[in-house]
Formats: C-alpha cells, structure tokens, sequence
C-alpha cells in the first residue's frame, strides 16, 4: 500500500521562497508578489493540494506503508500522538509545535521521516490500533493509519 503526497505548483512558490531566504525554514513572510495560493500555504492555511493520501488507510499488521513524494518539496512522515503544530511556527495556524516534531532535522527522529522529491520512506512494524502521522512542516498534511 502507498500513501502519495501531492502538491500545486502554488503552494511551491512558498517553500522556494522560504528556503532561498533561511536553510531552517523559519523566516517565511509571503510578499505581494508571492502567489495568492502560496501566501494562504505560508499563514498556515491548508491548501488541499498540499495533503496525503488518502486521508485514512486501514492496512492488516505487518503492513508496509510506503510514503513517497510526488511533488517538489521536502516534507516528513512523523508518528504523533496527536495532531499539533509543526517546527516551522508561521506555519502552525496558532498550534503548539507537538513534541515529536520539536527541533525539525537537528531532531535525529525528525530527520528520519524526512521524504524529498521522488524519495521513498518505508514505514514497518506498526502495531495494531491507531497512528498518527503529520507533516512537521507543513502541519496540516495529516494521515490516520488504522492497523487491524
């Protein structure tokens, strides 16, 4: 079973912009000039391009969940406990960052989820019952894995 992650061309205006003005991610402040789309993506506001999919996956124990990104941004696959913030903070939309994304990639667990473009990551072992997986940086890219 694979999960897609997929995006519009709008919303990666504002992760190039972010990233040609801080390597951290961390100064992303839209301008006039940044398309309307992508400065909705930079305040936080989900662009439903930006999203996994499918929202929920059901998979038997002993499934392999093979995340791979489609699009041209980096992005991670994190379990959580529950769904928060991300470590990008304009990004968050007033959430707190959830633990589990706190440090971004200087966080070696972070750095693991870690998917780029046309990268894979596999996702084994999961036990049954439900899991949570968000993006910490783009916080509202979010997925409910169900184990049976």
């Amino acid at each position: 079973m694979c999960c897609w992650l997929v995006h519009h061309t709008q919303g990666r205006a504002c992760a190039r912009r972010r990233r040609r003005r801080s390597w951290r991610w961390t100064n992303a402040i839209p301008t006039r000039s940044t398309p309307r789309r992508a400065r909705e993506a930079c305040k936080g506001t989900p662009d439903p391009g930006w999203d996994f999919e499918p929202d929920q996956l059901t998979v038997d124990q002993g499934t392999t969940v093979s995340v791979v990104d489609q699009g041209g941004e980096p992005h991670t696959f994190a379990e959580v406990a529950q769904f928060g913030g991300g470590f990008v903070e304009p990004l968050n939309h007033g959430e707190p960052t959830v633990p589990e994304c706190a440090g971004g990639f200087s966080n070696v667990a972070v750095a693991r989820t870690r998917v780029t473009q046309g990268s894979r990551l596999d996702v084994t072992g999961l036990s049954k019952g439900k899991h949570l997986f968000q993006c910490c940086i783009h916080p509202w890219m979010r997925m409910e894995v169900d184990v049976k």
